[in-house]
C-alpha cells in the first residue's frame, strides 16, 4: 500500500540484522527514474518557482537545485521577495 501511494518500491529491512539487503539490491537495480513531474502546492511551488527564477540558465537541473536549497536551509525564504 505504501509503495502504490509513493509511487515507488517499498523495501522492509533490519539494517542491525542484514535483513531484506537483497530485496534492497533488487529493487535498485530494478528502479525506473521517475518522468512524472513532482508537484507542489501553493506557497511551496511559488517558492520553488522564485528560487529557480534565481539559477543560471546554464546550471542543469535548475529546478531541483532550488527545492534542494530550500532543504538545506528553510531560512533562505525569508530572503525571497515578498517574504514577511
Amino acid at each position: 500500500m505504501l509503495s502504490r501511494l509513493l509511487g515507488l518500491p517499498v523495501v522492509e529491512t533490519v539494517a542491525s540484522e542484514g535483513l531484506g539487503m537483497y530485496d534492497l539490491k533488487e529493487a535498485f537495480l530494478h528502479a525506473e527514474i521517475s518522468r512524472s513531474p513532482f508537484l507542489y502546492s501553493g506557497e511551496v511551488k511559488d517558492v520553488v518557482d522564485a528560487l529557480e527564477a534565481h539559477i543560471p540558465l546554464s546550471l542543469p537541473y535548475r529546478h531541483k537545485i532550488a527545492v534542494l536549497s530550500l532543504m538545506d536551509d528553510p531560512q533562505l525564504l525569508l530572503s525571497l521577495p515578498g517574504s514577511s
